[in-house]
């Protein structure tokens, strides 16, 4: 499989001091246009508080806080841009923890056929820092869409230069 264009779905301006941004039904509504795969642009996001952390709404629009979520991220350089290897794999009970660590800045999160009725996937990667996060929420439910949100009830910081707010941008894939 190929992925070839894509369609925004949503688009939208996060300003200082958020603390959540909900795109509850993106993967329903990229599917009814017929679109498997999503692809979410991340830009100018950042945090104070704790990291960004990733829940699913299930297709009947439920937050998914249940013990399902599992992950992995590994990062080739630290904050100070020196080489740092890390890789780090764990399940948490009701979210992806660090699923955009410290770099929601500039990311892309890819989300594959996430409206099957099975195991659903994310793949991240995080320009700033060279990290990759890999997340699976390991049950037989049909995503509808996600939430980010800071983690440890802190809030959104834009980083974007010249710019009061952060971007999101979800789009359907077309494959070819």
């Amino acid at each position: 499989m190929f992925l070839g264009k894509r369609y925004l779905i949503e688009e939208r301006n996060v300003s200082n001091g958020s603390t959540a941004e909900d795109f509850v039904n993106v993967f329903d509504d990229a599917a009814t246009l017929g679109f498997k795969n999503v692809l979410v642009e991340v830009e100018g996001l950042d945090e104070s508080g704790s990291n960004i952390a990733l829940r699913y709404y299930n297709s009947a629009g439920s937050l998914q806080a249940s013990n399902n979520y599992n992950h992995s991220y590994y990062r080739i350089s630290n904050t100070d841009g020196n080489t740092y290897l890390q890789n780090v794999g764990a399940s948490h009970t009701n979210r992806h923890y660090d699923a955009l660590w410290k770099g929601g800045n500039n990311c892309i999160i890819y989300f594959p056929n996430p409206t099957a009725a099975n195991d659903t996937f994310s793949i991240i990667t995080d320009m700033r820092f060279n990290a990759a996060f890999i997340g699976q929420h390991n049950s037989a439910v049909s995503m509808g869409g996600f939430r980010i949100y800071n983690d440890a009830g802190g809030s959104f910081t834009v980083t974007t230069t010249g710019s009061e707010y952060a971007r999101i941008r979800v789009y359907g894939l077309e494959e070819s």
